[in-house]
């Protein structure tokens, strides 16, 4: 938060709201005993939101993108909207770097990418041979086509 310039004051705000949690589950109409919430957020509090989204902008924002240029002469840029990540790249290399990147931001900020619905696509069909990208001991599968905000985006758009 202190990076966006917002006020210590709401900041400590922001802390005193989220110290010293304690949560109840409701079972079968049955409220359990009070325990504290060790790590996380309260589900459903306006607060998550906020927080997702200025983690994210911390993210997109480190991340190297050249910030020259248009989408049509860029080697690789970002496209989010709340969880859903676009990175686009000219080759396997770039997209791998930009990957890179991003799992240690991630890291560094205490959130995961998630590795089970990460993938990957080329917008160039010569020489693709490359089936998987190996990142960390993990790897993510290239896809020919994948669904983002409602439009479909496939290996053959222009």
């Amino acid at each position: 938060m202190k990076d966006f310039g917002i006020p210590m004051k709401l900041v400590r705000l922001v802390k005193m709201t989220l110290a010293n949690k304690n949560s109840k589950v409701k079972i079968q109409g049955k409220l359990s005993p009070s325990f504290e919430t060790m790590i996380g957020l309260r589900q459903g509090d306006s607060l998550c939101t906020l927080l997702f989204n200025l983690c994210m902008e911390k993210i997109i924002r480190n991340v190297r993108i050249n910030p020259g240029g248009t989408i049509y002469n860029r080697t690789r840029q970002c496209l989010a909207c709340a969880d859903d990540v676009v990175i686009l790249g000219r080759s396997e290399g770039y997209i791998k770097k930009t990957l890179e990147e991003m799992a240690a931001i991630t890291q560094q900020i205490g959130l995961q990418m998630n590795d089970t619905k990460t993938k990957y696509m080329l917008n160039r069909q010569v020489g693709n041979k490359v089936k998987e990208i190996e990142l960390r001991g993990k790897k993510y599968e290239k896809v020919e086509s994948f669904k983002y905000l409602g439009a479909m985006i496939t290996s053959l758009n222009p």
